[in-house]
C-alpha cells in the first residue's frame, strides 16, 4: 500500500520526506531497513528515532488485515450451520424432533404409512428457511415424490431445492460423486428410501452386498463431515422373527450402527379429537443426543403438528 493512501492518519509532510529517500510504500517503510538505518537516511532534525518507531506502529494496523484464530474462523464458518430441529407447524414452539447436529447421518425408520417422508420433508423445508444460503437435495429412489407439499412453501425455498432420482446403487454413487464435486454443498440431503437399493444385495450366504452397503455409508459419513451436511436416510422395516406384526428397521443391525441417530416412527393406537391418525417419533439411539425423546404428532395437509392428548388436540384451519 502506498503511504499517500494513509494520509491523514499519518502526516503528509512525513510521507513527502520519506518519498524523497525512496520510501513510497508500507513495505518500504516496515521491511526494507531497520529503524536505525532508516532514521540515519532521513534529513537531520526531521523526526527522532522514537518518533519513527511510533510511526511504524501506527502504519502496521492501517495496512494489515484483521487477524483471526483458527477457532474464530471455524465459528464463523458454522454460523449458518446450526443444529436442525423440527417444531410443530401450528405456531407453538413445541419440538417434534430433538436437535439434529450438522455433519450427521440420521436414519428415519418406520413402517409404511408412519409419516417418514412427511417428517423428512418438513425437516428439509425448515432447514431451507434457516438461511438463504442453505440448499437441499432430495434423492427419490421410488419414483413417487410429489411436489404438492413443496409448492406450498415460499418461492425462495423452491429455488434452492433440487430433486433427483436413483433406482440402483450405481446411480446413487454417481449422484453422491456429483454432489461431492460441486463447490456448493447442500445443508440437508434426503435419500427416500435407501431400502430398495440395498436390500436386494443383502444375502445370508454372501458378504458382498454388506460390503457394498458399508462402503457407501462410510462415504456418506465422510461427505457429511466434510461438507457439514445433515443427511436423512429413510429406511423401511422388516419383521422380527416369526411375528410379522412386530417390526424393526430394515437392512440389519450393521446399518443402524453406522448411522449417528435412528428416529423410529409408527402409528399410534390413539386418535385425535377430530378423528385423525396419531403418529409417534422416538429416538431409538443417538451418538449426539442425550436422554429419551418420544413425541406424538398428527399430519394435516402435508404438515406435521404436535399432539398431546385427545381432549386438547386442536387442528389449525
Amino acid at each position: 500500500m502506498r503511504l499517500t493512501n494513509l494520509v491523514p492518519e499519518i502526516s503528509q509532510d512525513i510521507v513527502e520526506i520519506l518519498g524523497q529517500i525512496g520510501i513510497h510504500t508500507d513495505v518500504d517503510l516496515l521491511l526494507s531497513y531497520s529503524d536505525f538505518e532508516l532514521w540515519k537516511m532521513l534529513p537531520k532534525g526531521t523526526i527522532t528515532l522514537q518518533q519513527l518507531k511510533d510511526l511504524k506502529r501506527r502504519v502496521q494496523p492501517l495496512c494489515s488485515a484483521e487477524g483471526y484464530s483458527g477457532k474464530d474462523i471455524l465459528n464463523l464458518d458454522l454460523t449458518d450451520y446450526k443444529p436442525l430441529q423440527l417444531f410443530s407447524s401450528d405456531g407453538e414452539p413445541v419440538p417434534l424432533t430433538p436437535p439434529i447436529p450438522v455433519a450427521s447421518v440420521v436414519e428415519v425408520s418406520g413402517d409404511k404409512g408412519s409419516g417418514k417422508t412427511i417428517l423428512a420433508l418438513d425437516l428439509l423445508i425448515k432447514g431451507l428457511l434457516l438461511s438463504d444460503l442453505h440448499t437441499g437435495i432430495w434423492v427419490d429412489t421410488l419414483g413417487d415424490f410429489s411436489m404438492d407439499n413443496m409448492l406450498q412453501a415460499a418461492t425462495k425455498i423452491l429455488e434452492r431445492f433440487q430433486i433427483t432420482s436413483a433406482f440402483d446403487v450405481e446411480a446413487l454413487h454417481n449422484i453422491m460423486s456429483n454432489i461431492s464435486g460441486n463447490a456448493d454443498k447442500p445443508y440437508i440431503l434426503v435419500i427416500d428410501s435407501i431400502t430398495p437399493l440395498f436390500s436386494p444385495l443383502l444375502s445370508p450366504i454372501s458378504s458382498q452386498g454388506h460390503a457394498i452397503m458399508t462402503e457407501f455409508l462410510r462415504n456418506l459419513h465422510d461427505f457429511s463431515r466434510k461438507s457439514k451436511c445433515i443427511v436423512l436416510v429413510i429406511n423401511d422395516t422388516a419383521s422380527k422373527g416369526l411375528d410379522r406384526t412386530d417390526r424393526k428397521p430394515a437392512l440389519g443391525p450393521s446399518f443402524a450402527l453406522m448411522t449417528d441417530t435412528t428416529l423410529w416412527l409408527q402409528k399410534s393406537p390413539l386418535e385425535s379429537a377430530s378423528g385423525q391418525t396419531v403418529y409417534s417419533v422416538e429416538v431409538l439411539k443417538s451418538r449426539s443426543m442425550l436422554g429419551k425423546h418420544l413425541v406424538m404428532f398428527t399430519i394435516e395437509n402435508g404438515r406435521v403438528y404436535n399432539w398431546q392428548t385427545a381432549d386438547s388436540m386442536t387442528i389449525p384451519p
